[in-house]
């Protein structure tokens, strides 16, 4: 797999006032990018923006969004999603419409491969094996109330790869699980980077999900980057006043847990 996806000199306003300035980030093939920093600081509209997908009155003024050295206009950044960039959201309950079937998720989605009937059911059953159903055929006829938050996030990755995307946008996707959970799931992206090959955005607020899945770090305070570095590199050198204050933090956090966690 060649080429990445990057964005340059991000700026988003919103009713005349800067949300996020000059904020440039390079996805790459089997790479995990994670961008963390605490809420409000500019992480998910800096996602969002990667797809086109900006809430009602934030514009974006400035920036270019380019894949494989070539830069998007809107039309293109329509045509990415979910083709070539997925996306998994935080709040995976909220995601899913509750009176249709999984199924019927699924099949809104595979249309747009031109797959219908037998084909997409197919199709569906083998994404949700891959992200470790163990029988997905018990799953597809069921609604979204009937599955636990871990579950839904699953099927939410399995969604995000129906169309067999290069990259991965996952939204803090481990938020509303527990220890456990969040470790399957990161422990799922890791596995599905390996075997797709898959570039990912993974963005966090949580530095122990960090050191679990990232090779690289994007710290980002008040709408800009203020540090980039490997992810070894950030937690045993880190530069800036904001990223030292979330790893002593995390440090405060993780005292008493694993100690990869607080690695």
């Amino acid at each position: 797999m060649t080429g990445r996806l990057e964005l340059v000199g991000l700026r988003l306003e919103a009713a005349g006032r800067v949300l996020v300035d000059d904020v440039a980030l390079c996805l790459q093939p089997g790479k995990v990018l994670a961008l963390v920093g605490a809420s409000g600081s500019g992480k998910s509209l800096t996602t969002l923006a990667l797809l086109g997908l900006l809430p009602p009155g934030v514009q974006r003024t400035g920036g270019r969004i380019i894949l494989d050295g070539i830069e998007q206009d809107t039309a293109g950044l329509a045509a990415l999603r979910g083709r070539t960039v997925g996306l998994v959201q935080q709040s995976p309950r909220s995601s899913f419409n509750p009176v249709v079937t999984i199924e019927r998720h699924f099949r809104e989605t595979l249309a747009l491969a031109g797959l219908r009937r037998g084909a997409a059911r197919t199709r569906a059953l083998e994404l949700l094996a891959e992200v470790g159903f163990d029988h997905p055929a018990e799953i597809v006829g069921r609604y979204p109330f009937q599955l636990s938050g871990g579950m839904l996030q699953r099927v939410m990755i399995a969604l995000a790869l129906a169309l067999d995307p290069r990259f991965l946008l996952a939204d803090e996707p481990t938020t509303d699980l527990d220890t456990v959970l969040q470790a399957q799931v990161l422990d799922l992206l890791g596995r599905l980077r390996a075997r797709r090959g898959l570039g990912v955005l993974l963005v966090t607020h949580d530095l122990s999900v960090v050191a679990r899945l990232a090779d690289h770090v994007a710290v980002m305070a008040g709408g800009r980057i203020v540090e980039q570095a490997a992810v070894g590199e950030l937690f045993q050198r880190p530069r800036q006043p904001v990223t030292r204050a979330l790893l002593e933090a995390h440090l405060a956090l993780c005292q008493g847990e694993p100690s990869e966690l607080a690695a």
